[in-house]
């Protein structure tokens, strides 16, 4: 059974460990910058009017971030494996920090929550697909896979004909 943490417990170990993100099998550097761009995504849609927000994703991929004069810097370990955040200051009381981590936590659980969908999506058709229930393909489709299937028929019988007549010639 899974312990379960208090949001700032698991800001603490985030911060003192990283984060585990084998789960979604980075492997390579566009993996961390569309990871990335997903956390801006989900953070600029909170923000109010009134509040400043920027970012860089630099030439390593990594992703600086500052929001009302606090600042984070998200990395991504080499191997893919492991999230880490440097903070300037770390206040478990000051409301922008905890923004700032708590929408790194939205975003890994938005994305786990994609994968999941998808996969459960998949195996669902190959299920459907291994009970032999196929979508009905459009007419048009259906229409063109019939002439292919003529016309290598023909191929077939000519190749077949091309066949004897080699060995024929072979023979005398």
């Amino acid at each position: 059974m899974e312990e379960e943490y208090t949001l700032e417990q698991m800001m603490d170990m985030f911060l003192k460990n990283g984060l585990d993100i084998s789960y979604f099998n980075f492997s390579r550097n566009q993996d961390k910058e569309n990871f990335f761009l997903m956390y801006v995504d989900l953070f600029k849609s909170i923000l109010r009017k009134d509040e400043s927000f920027y970012h860089i994703i630099n030439e390593d991929f990594n992703l600086f971030v500052h929001f009302e004069k606090k600042e984070a810097n998200f990395t991504i370990s080499d191997d893919f494996q492991t999230l880490k955040c440097d903070l300037e200051k770390y206040d478990n009381t000051d409301t922008k920090t905890i923004i700032i981590l708590s929408v790194m936590f939205l975003t890994i659980k938005e994305l786990k929550n994609m994968i999941d969908k998808l996969t459960d999506d998949l195996m669902s058709r190959k299920k459907e697909n291994s009970r032999g229930s196929f979508k009905k393909l459009s007419k048009s489709f259906s229409e063109k896979a019939k002439v292919l299937s003529s016309m290598l028929d023909d191929v077939i019988d000519n190749l077949e004909d091309n066949r004897k007549n080699i060995n024929i010639k072979e023979i005398k």
